[in-house]
């Protein structure tokens, strides 16, 4: 009898406790399964198993306790063949029968919820896997040896690529672990896309190498996912062509060493161009300036001029122009025929007041471009500002011919015009201008002038009101309406505008005039 009863009540303990445990590890498979998916973003076979067992242990688990589980047959084999029950057993009775339908109502519950939770979960990773990642990830894949020799060129290029991108934690370099070469009826790039997809990288760098008698062959492919604004065409070299190159730099590790920095000067090249799209002009300097310290030795390849020129109009939009004028002379070295690089150098000597250099710069644009319209505007302005009124006439009447609606020549043609006291001329440029750009606040403003110096004062305000009304910190309006109200006598109106144009003006004789205005107001620019 004792052997019974024991097993028995062995039986009724795993029978009581199996369930339980079972549960818990199917929760504990579901919990870390999606850890490791949403945390080691762990999408393999292990991580697979252990969701697909937690699901189906849960889902077991709470339907053995909504429809299987049957206690009262363990009860009437605790209770024998007694018939009556005392009202201390009936009262805990009745609390196991309400316990046990809270039991049955949580598992009935969990048979929905298991599932709705292990649903939303994998739409919440597949939501966060469509997401863009902060981080720039570098994909490189095993290059395939064809000679099944093995030359250090992967390790060369992961180590170049880490060594050169340390110092932007946002940028990691992923091992993919795997070569890429056309199979499946799909090219080498089509299947390097796909992974790079997969993988989320912005770049996926691949290629093979191969030993024949005399000499190396080798193919390097530099795959940007999604290319960012500015990013000059990489040359063949980079994008698959065929190198040769003589064993002997094979085994002494020229070849790994060129092919590295090449990679790091294209992967440094890409990250300036993405932060110089984004208008972060420290972060795409600096970037540059690091990938130009990749390059070793001169190669088309690698669109070294183009570096250098966003280089320059980062410094430039940073207010730099010595160092912007530096980077463009560096372009101009490396590619004597790029009228932009003059064009952009005579724009950042304009801004040095040099503009007999401007000049220089904006004809040698013309020479190499001769319909290049907005360097006979800016050639114009440049002689506009020498006082060289008639040559700027010229200029800007050029640009027209080539640019015939073109508003801001017709105000720029209209104010020299203007400065040599032609003010008929004047207007009917400046009119035909504000038909062309009819918000025009600077036309306006230039309008306004050519009134006031005709003595016709009411249309000369009427036309800097509408210039401030459209660009209400206008400062040259403010001074030149501040000018008109202290000629009236209009005190309170003119220090007002005196003093809102001298917050604005960079041209220090325009600020000498405010300040001269607000003496003779009896107030000093300070006040």
């Amino acid at each position: 009898m004792s052997d019974n009863n024991n097993s028995a009540g062995l039986g009724a303990f795993l029978t009581k406790f199996t369930a339980p445990i079972a549960g818990f590890i199917g929760l504990v498979n579901l919990v870390y399964g999606f850890f490791k998916l949403f945390t080691e973003k762990d999408i393999g076979l292990i991580t697979i198993a252990l969701l697909l067992v937690g699901f189906l242990v849960a889902v077991g688990f709470c339907l053995y306790y909504a429809r299987f589980w049957q206690p009262e047959k363990q009860d009437k084999s605790a209770s024998g063949f007694a018939s009556t029950l005392s009202d201390e057993q009936v009262k805990a009775q009745a609390k196991k029968e309400t316990r046990r339908k809270r039991v049955r109502r949580v598992a009935v519950a969990g048979l929905v919820l298991v599932p709705v939770l292990t649903l939303a979960g994998i739409g919440g990773w597949h939501y966060v896997q469509s997401l863009p990642t902060k981080d720039v990830i570098i994909l490189v894949a095993d290059f395939e040896a064809r000679d099944a020799q093995n030359y250090g060129v992967n390790d060369a290029i992961q180590e170049s690529l880490r060594n050169a991108t340390k110092s932007y934690p946002d940028t990691k370099i992923k091992l993919l672990g795997k070569v890429i070469k056309n199979e499946g009826g799909k090219s080498g790039s089509e299947l390097a896309r796909e992974e790079g997809i997969k993988q989320k990288a912005a770049i996926v760098i691949w290629g093979w190498h191969n030993k024949l008698e005399d000499t190396a062959q080798i193919s390097t492919n530099f795959e940007i996912l999604k290319p960012p604004d500015y990013l000059p065409e990489l040359g063949r070299e980079v994008r698959g062509q065929v190198q040769t190159a003589a064993i002997a730099e094979l085994k002494s590790f020229k070849v790994q060493t060129r092919l590295s920095n090449q990679m790091a000067y294209l992967t440094l090249m890409t990250l300036g161009m993405s932060r110089f799209a984004a208008k972060d002009w420290d972060g795409a300097i600096d970037r540059l300036t690091h990938a130009l310290e990749q390059v070793k030795e001169a190669n088309q390849n690698l669109s070294e001029a183009d570096v250098y020129f966003t280089r320059a109009t980062s410094y430039y939009f940073k207010g730099d122009v010595d160092r912007a004028i530096a980077d463009i002379s560096q372009v101009i070295k490396l590619k004597p025929d790029y009228s932009l690089a003059y064009y952009n150098r005579g724009v950042a000597y304009g801004d040095k007041r040099d503009y007999d250099k401007a000049i220089a710069n904006y004809t040698q644009a013309l020479k190499l471009k001769p319909d290049y319209v907005d360097a006979y505007n800016n050639r114009g302005a440049a002689y506009n500002r020498k006082k060289d009124y008639d040559k700027a006439i010229v200029d800007y009447t050029q640009a027209l011919k080539l640019k015939p609606n073109y508003a801001d020549v017709y105000n720029n043609r209209g104010v020299a015009y203007e400065k040599k006291k032609d003010y008929e001329r004047a207007m009917v440029d400046l009119n035909q201008a504000l038909k062309l750009q009819p918000d025009g606040y600077y036309i306006y403003g230039s309008r306004g002038t050519v009134y006031r110096y005709k003595g016709d004062f009411d249309r000369a305000l009427s036309d800097y009101n509408q210039a401030l009304k459209l660009k209400p910190d206008y400062a040259e309006s403010h001074l030149w309406r501040g000018v008109i109200y202290s000629q009236r006598g209009e005190k309170q109106k003119a220090m007002a505008d005196l003093k809102a144009a001298l917050k604005g003006l960079d041209d220090p004789t325009l600020k000498q005039r405010a300040e001269e205005e607000l003496r003779k107001l009896g107030m000093g620019s300070r006040e």
